[in-house]
């Protein structure tokens, strides 16, 4: 099947593959991937942005797929935020149960805060956590 015969994607978020023709030769590609190279933010739904995803986990170890996406954390959890995160890596998080959300720096990473703090202030506390360089993340909002 040719890519111009392929039904067109109507609302992409950040974690599917599309078909890129690179060269003359057809790739994959995350969508989150093409829209970072582009200077964006991949996100679902009708107003752009982040899209949700939901977390019920005690642990989490971020990875290049949660890019762009708004993690939204009912429980308390331990993320960890790995050295090998790309630069520009941006995802968002919310505490929306009474468990305190922390971000734990992953071996080779080092995370910044203006305040020092590592962790979700209380119930409803939302933030940032943005990769400025491979091994070097700030962490931002309501900690």
């Amino acid at each position: 099947m040719k890519i111009s015969q392929l039904p067109l994607l109507a609302n992409p978020i950040g974690t599917e593959t599309i078909p890129v023709v690179s060269g003359g030769v057809t790739k994959r590609a995350q969508v989150s991937a093409l829209v970072a190279a582009a200077g964006g933010s991949a996100g679902g739904g009708a107003g752009g942005g982040f899209a949700r995803l939901d977390v019920d986990a005690a642990t989490l170890t971020l990875d290049p797929s949660h890019a762009a996406y708004r993690l939204v954390f009912a429980n308390a959890c331990a993320v960890t935020v790995p050295a090998d995160l790309p630069a520009d890596f941006e995802c968002q998080w919310a505490q929306m149960g009474t468990g305190t959300v922390s971000f734990v720096a992953g071996a080779g990473m080092t995370i910044h805060s203006d305040n020092g703090g590592m962790a979700s202030a209380a119930r409803y506390a939302m933030g940032t956590l943005w990769v400025d360089a491979v091994g070097h993340a700030v962490l931002a909002g309501g900690i």
